[in-house]
């Protein structure tokens, strides 16, 4: 390999042939000169959520649809998906919508809604930071889901869920409790201990509804949000 005195020498030639005389001496790049003459591409944040919230809008599309339960389908207003931002650290699931919820297309309203406002409020969260969903989407006319309707929706919240990709699930009510977990029992034999579905831990407690009815029941309630706080790695504020 010729060394740089050749190279150099190489250069200086091939430029006299091509009719080059001189080369000028090199100075200082004038200020802005790269800026003007320089093509810079502007490269986009790229949104690492942005695919999971499109899947997210393909899925209420397909729930809206649906019409695999027949007798919920003829009867509700509007389904009732969920709401929330997907990424979610926590997903709090309910078991239907109700009538103030089928209404508004909005998952907990009315009474059971405020006191499930207070919940996140007393863990230290922000309610519009929790995903609130429901086993079933749709508004069962004056009963609780049978196991036909619980079954056909079932693909609808797993395609939910791994959208969201929550880290803690809060199962609201026996029947969102044993349909997530695939598990038959009471909530009361569900409550107090630190569950799984998938890799995600889940705990258990009250629908906000039956806390309404049975007041005494909110104190069981605190202790499953205290074992929600300490599976989640965070303290219970200061009052």
């Amino acid at each position: 390999m010729p060394d740089f005195t050749e190279q150099l020498a190489m250069h200086l030639q091939a430029w006299q042939l091509a009719g080059v005389q001189y080369v000028p001496k090199a100075g200082p790049v004038p200020e802005g000169y790269f800026a003007q003459h320089a093509h810079v591409e502007e490269v986009e944040a790229v949104d690492p959520l942005a695919e999971r919230r499109q899947a997210m809008q393909v899925l209420a599309k397909a729930v809206a649809t649906c019409e695999a339960c027949r007798g919920l389908f003829s009867t509700r207003t509007q389904p009732v998906f969920g709401i929330g931002p997907v990424g979610a650290e926590l997903c709090i699931l309910g078991i239907a919508p109700s009538v103030a919820d089928d209404a508004a297309a909005l998952p907990f309203q009315g009474e059971p809604g405020s006191t499930l406002d207070k919940m996140p409020a007393w863990m230290g969260i922000a309610r519009e930071e929790v995903y609130l969903s429901s086993v079933v989407k749709c508004l069962p006319p004056g009963r609780v889901p049978n196991d036909a309707e619980v079954k056909n929706c079932q693909g609808h919240l797993q395609a939910q869920l791994q959208q969201v990709q929550p880290k803690f699930i809060l199962c609201m009510g026996e029947l969102a409790a044993t349909s997530l977990l695939n598990v038959a029992g009471s909530l009361e034999s569900l409550r107090g201990k630190l569950h799984q579905a998938g890799e995600t831990p889940v705990v258990c407690t009250y629908h906000p509804a039956d806390m309404i009815r049975q007041p005494k029941l909110k104190t069981g309630c605190l202790e499953d949000l205290k074992l929600l706080l300490k599976t989640m790695g965070r303290k219970l504020p200061e009052r």
